[in-house]
C-alpha cells in the first residue's frame, strides 16, 4: 500500500483484520471473546474518545487491547512498543501596552512584547536542557537499568538519523541517550511563535503582543493538567511586571502509557513475532501520543499490547490470506 497514513496507520488496521479474517475463514471460531473500537481521531487528540470509553465502559470491558497503531524495527528486526508518551498543549501570551507603537518614536524606552516572549521561551529550560517549571516533573519515574539497557540495545545510526532529519547535531536533555529523550523524558517544545508586523516588507512597530504555542509531551503517570499547570504558573511568575502574560489549554492532551515487557499479552505477541522474525523483538518505546491507549488504562484498567506491522519511513506491504492462500495487496 502506497499513499497517505498507509503505514500510520490505514495498512495496519488493514493487516489487523485481515489476519482475523483468515482465523474466521477456518471456520474453527475464536477462542477468546473479541470487541473492536476503531476511531479515527489520534491525529489531532482524539478529542471525543475519552467521554466514549468513559459512556460505554461497560461494552468495552476486556483483559487485554491490542493495538494495530506502531511499527516493527525493520523488515528484518522486530520490536515490541511497551510505551507511549502523553501530551498536553498550550499558548501563551504576552501584553505589554495596549497597541502597536512606533518604533522610532518609542524604541528603547518601552517594552516589546516579542523581546519579552522569546526571553521567557529562551528560560524555559536550564541550562541543562531541563524543563524549568517547578512541579512539572510531578510522575516522571526513574527507569530501571534493565529498561535503559533495552533501550540501549535499539541500534541506532546517528549519522543517517541525522541526515534524515536536516540537523548537524543532537540536543537535549543532558544525561540521556538520543533514543531516551525521544521515548522515555517529558518534553516542552515550541512549535509555532508570531507578534507584531509579519508581512511583506517592513513596518516600524513595537508589538504589543506576542503568542507562542507550546506542545509537551509526557511520560510515567505525568497528569496533563499537572503539567499545564506548572507551565502556565512559570509563565506568570517568569514574567516581569510589566507584561500582563495569559496561557490558554488546547484540546490536544493525552496520558501516557506503559505496558509491562513480561505481561501475558506481551510474552505472547513476542513469541509470535520471534517465530515470524527469527529473532525476538527487540523493547522499544514510542515518543508520540495514543490518546486511546492512555483512556484504556486510566478509564478500562487494561494494558495495551501494540502488535502493528508498519515500518518507520517506508512503505507498507500488508498480506491478506482471508481466501486461504497468501496475496499482496
Amino acid at each position: 500500500m502506497r499513499g497517505r497514513g498507509a503505514s500510520d496507520d490505514k495498512g495496519c488496521l488493514l493487516g489487523a483484520l485481515s489476519g482475523l479474517a483468515a482465523v474466521a475463514s477456518t471456520g474453527t471460531g475464536f477462542p477468546v471473546n473479541l470487541r473492536f473500537l476503531l476511531e479515527g481521531q489520534e491525529e489531532i487528540g482524539s478529542p471525543q474518545l475519552g467521554a466514549f470509553i468513559r459512556a460505554h465502559a461497560a461494552r468495552l470491558r476486556a483483559d487485554v487491547a491490542f493495538s494495530a497503531d506502531g511499527d516493527q524495527h525493520s523488515p528484518s528486526v522486530p520490536s515490541l512498543t511497551l510505551g507511549h508518551r502523553g501530551a498536553v498543549a498550550l499558548e501563551v501570551s504576552v501584553r505589554t501596552s495596549s497597541t502597536d507603537l512606533h518604533s522610532g518614536s518609542w524604541g528603547g524606552s518601552v517594552p516589546n512584547a516579542a523581546v519579552v516572549l522569546s526571553q521567557l521561551l529562551t528560560h524555559m529550560h536550564t541550562a541543562e536542557g531541563a524543563v524549568a517549571a517547578p512541579g512539572f516533573y510531578q510522575g516522571v519515574r526513574v527507569l530501571s537499568a534493565d529498561e535503559r539497557a533495552a533501550i540501549a540495545a535499539v541500534p541506532l545510526d546517528e549519522q543517517a538519523d541525522r541526515a534524515q532529519a536536516g540537523v548537524g547535531a543532537y540536543v537535549g536533555e543532558a544525561g540521556y541517550s538520543t533514543l531516551e529523550r525521544r521515548w522515555v523524558r517529558p518534553t516542552a517544545e515550541v512549535v509555532g511563535m508570531w507578534g507584531g508586523y509579519t508581512g511583506e516588507g517592513i513596518k516600524t512597530v513595537l508589538p504589543a503582543e506576542a503568542h507562542a504555542k507550546i506542545v509537551c509531551r509526557l511520560v510515567g503517570t505525568q497528569a496533563p493538567e499537572q503539567a499545564y499547570d506548572s507551565l502556565a504558573a512559570w509563565f506568570k511568575a517568569a514574567a516581569p511586571p510589566y507584561a500582563n502574560v495569559t496561557t490558554v489549554r488546547s484540546s490536544f492532551s493525552s496520558t501516557p502509557s506503559e505496558s509491562p515487557a513480561a505481561s501475558p499479552a506481551n510474552a505472547a505477541a513476542s513469541a509470535v513475532l520471534t517465530e515470524l522474525y527469527g529473532v525476538p523483538p527487540l523493547l522499544k518505546r514510542a515518543g508520540g501520543s495514543i490518546p486511546a491507549v492512555g483512556y484504556f488504562k486510566q478509564i478500562l484498567g487494561i494494558d495495551t499490547t501494540t502488535l502493528a506491522t508498519g515500518h518507520s519511513g517506508t512503505s507498507l506491504q500488508v498480506w491478506s490470506s482471508g481466501l486461504g492462500h497468501a496475496s499482496p495487496n
